[in-house]
């Protein structure tokens, strides 16, 4: 995902009127807390898609030819089968990033600041499209090479559905154009075996909608714009289900848009000081808590998917605000964890963009090597540790290579 809180919070859309506003001085210092939030969601995306590619060897569990460690590891890896929901917080966090700058100028009581509508989606050209471009390129190379060492997978013959459905291969120039303009997921596949591009088609629409929530924004408060979009993406969620398929992604988008806007809602809350009213609520312990009661309640209820995300959302809001707010809680519950954990989370979260683009491609590659060379699912815990070490390095290479380059250091945070 192309969120960068070192960038994003310096680099999000200036104020025409007035100087860029500085970020709030603890801002700065929680930086690397967003940071590690990122790395954490990029990483647990990763393995739920190692897990659904059957690198993991659920298959295993509950038989007797591999070893007890092998069963509990694949039993304690079924905790990643929540990738959708880390793609959410993905969300909030960039709604979060992009309105931060906007929001802190007008706090500052600049009431008359305006969003430079022309500079602001240059910087977001300038930010997204280059790595997600390049990651297109490699998504075609190692989709190629994909299908020609193991086309089985390509005949969905490997026995899971859900992997299936993942090891399928676009390549059609229609399906090629239809990425190059973010409509993958909406209106055509995602291109090559990238899947997890469906998310950035949902985001540039929700960064093309930026303006109409500005517009909004200045108008009324952040709590009744909240709830006019709520009501937006109600409407449309419902209309969704009853529209041609052919026209149904503008519903599609607004039946989600919500889910976005929900991190503006935190980085207004934030700027404005209004989450010290829930000060003695945001604890680490409590915010987790809130996640996991959303992810576990929402499946077992079997609520909406996008009813599920809403929440989600909102429980996003929670964690974001909970590492951004410094009470005696949150420092003391942060201090019991290594510094390094967060240091490397920190780290990964830098490169995080990079990563999502392009792990799945990665994996897919590496099953097609493990499948032709072995014929049958893995059963050493290594392996899936070793296929995250190895999207870490492609991941890294990608960001050294592009990324780096889209990032305005001149103002890092």
């Amino acid at each position: 995902m192309s969120i960068d809180t070192k960038t994003d919070i310096p680099e999000s859309p200036p104020l025409s009127s007035v100087d860029t506003p500085e970020p709030k001085p603890r801002a700065k210092n929680w930086v690397k807390s967003l940071d590690a939030l990122r790395g954490f969601a990029a990483l647990y995306v990763v393995m739920n898609h190692i897990a659904v590619l059957s690198l993991i060897p659920y298959k295993f569990i509950g038989h007797n030819p591999v070893s007890h460690i092998t069963k509990l590891f694949s039993a304690l890896m079924l905790g990643f089968s929540f990738g959708h929901q880390a793609v959410i917080v993905f969300f909030v966090l960039s709604g979060f990033c992009i309105h931060y700058r906007i929001a802190s100028g007008f706090n500052a009581g600049r009431h008359n600041a305006k969003l430079d509508v022309k500079d602001y989606f240059a910087r977001r050209a300038k930010r997204i499209l280059p790595p997600y471009y390049f990651a297109i390129v490699f998504t075609a190379l190692l989709s190629y090479a994909f299908l020609k060492i193991n086309p089985d997978f390509a005949a969905h013959l490997t026995g899971y559905a859900f992997s299936d459905d993942i090891l399928a291969v676009h390549l059609g120039w229609q399906t090629l154009l239809g990425n190059l303009v973010f409509q993958q997921w909406l209106t055509c596949a995602t291109f090559g075996n990238n899947t997890p591009l469906w998310s950035l088609s949902y985001e540039f629409w929700f960064y093309l909608l930026y303006p109409v929530y500005i517009a909004i924004w200045r108008r009324c408060n952040t709590m009744a714009e909240t709830g006019i979009i709520a009501l937006v993406s109600l409407v449309c969620g419902i209309l969704v289900t009853h529209v041609d398929a052919a026209y149904s992604w503008p519903f599609k988008i607004g039946e989600y848009w919500i889910d976005w806007c929900i991190g503006c809602l935190a980085a207004d809350l934030y700027v404005g000081d209004k989450h010290l009213v829930m000060s003695k609520f945001l604890n680490l312990g409590v915010a987790i808590l809130v996640m996991v009661s959303w992810i576990l309640g929402t499946r077992a209820l079997h609520i909406n998917d996008a009813v599920s995300d809403f929440i989600g959302a909102l429980a996003s809001l929670v964690l974001v605000l909970t590492m951004l707010h410094r009470n005696e809680a949150v420092d003391n519950l942060k201090n019991q964890f290594p510094k390094w954990v967060e240091k490397q989370l920190s780290a990964v979260g830098i490169y995080s963009y990079s990563l999502y683009l392009t792990h799945v491609p990665t994996l897919c590659l590496l099953c097609a090597v493990w499948f032709t060379i072995f014929h049958h699912f893995p059963t050493n815990p290594v392996i899936p540790l070793v296929s995250v070490a190895i999207c870490i390095i492609v991941a890294r290479l990608s960001f050294a290579a592009v990324e780096k380059f889209t990032i305005n250091r001149k103002q890092g945070a």
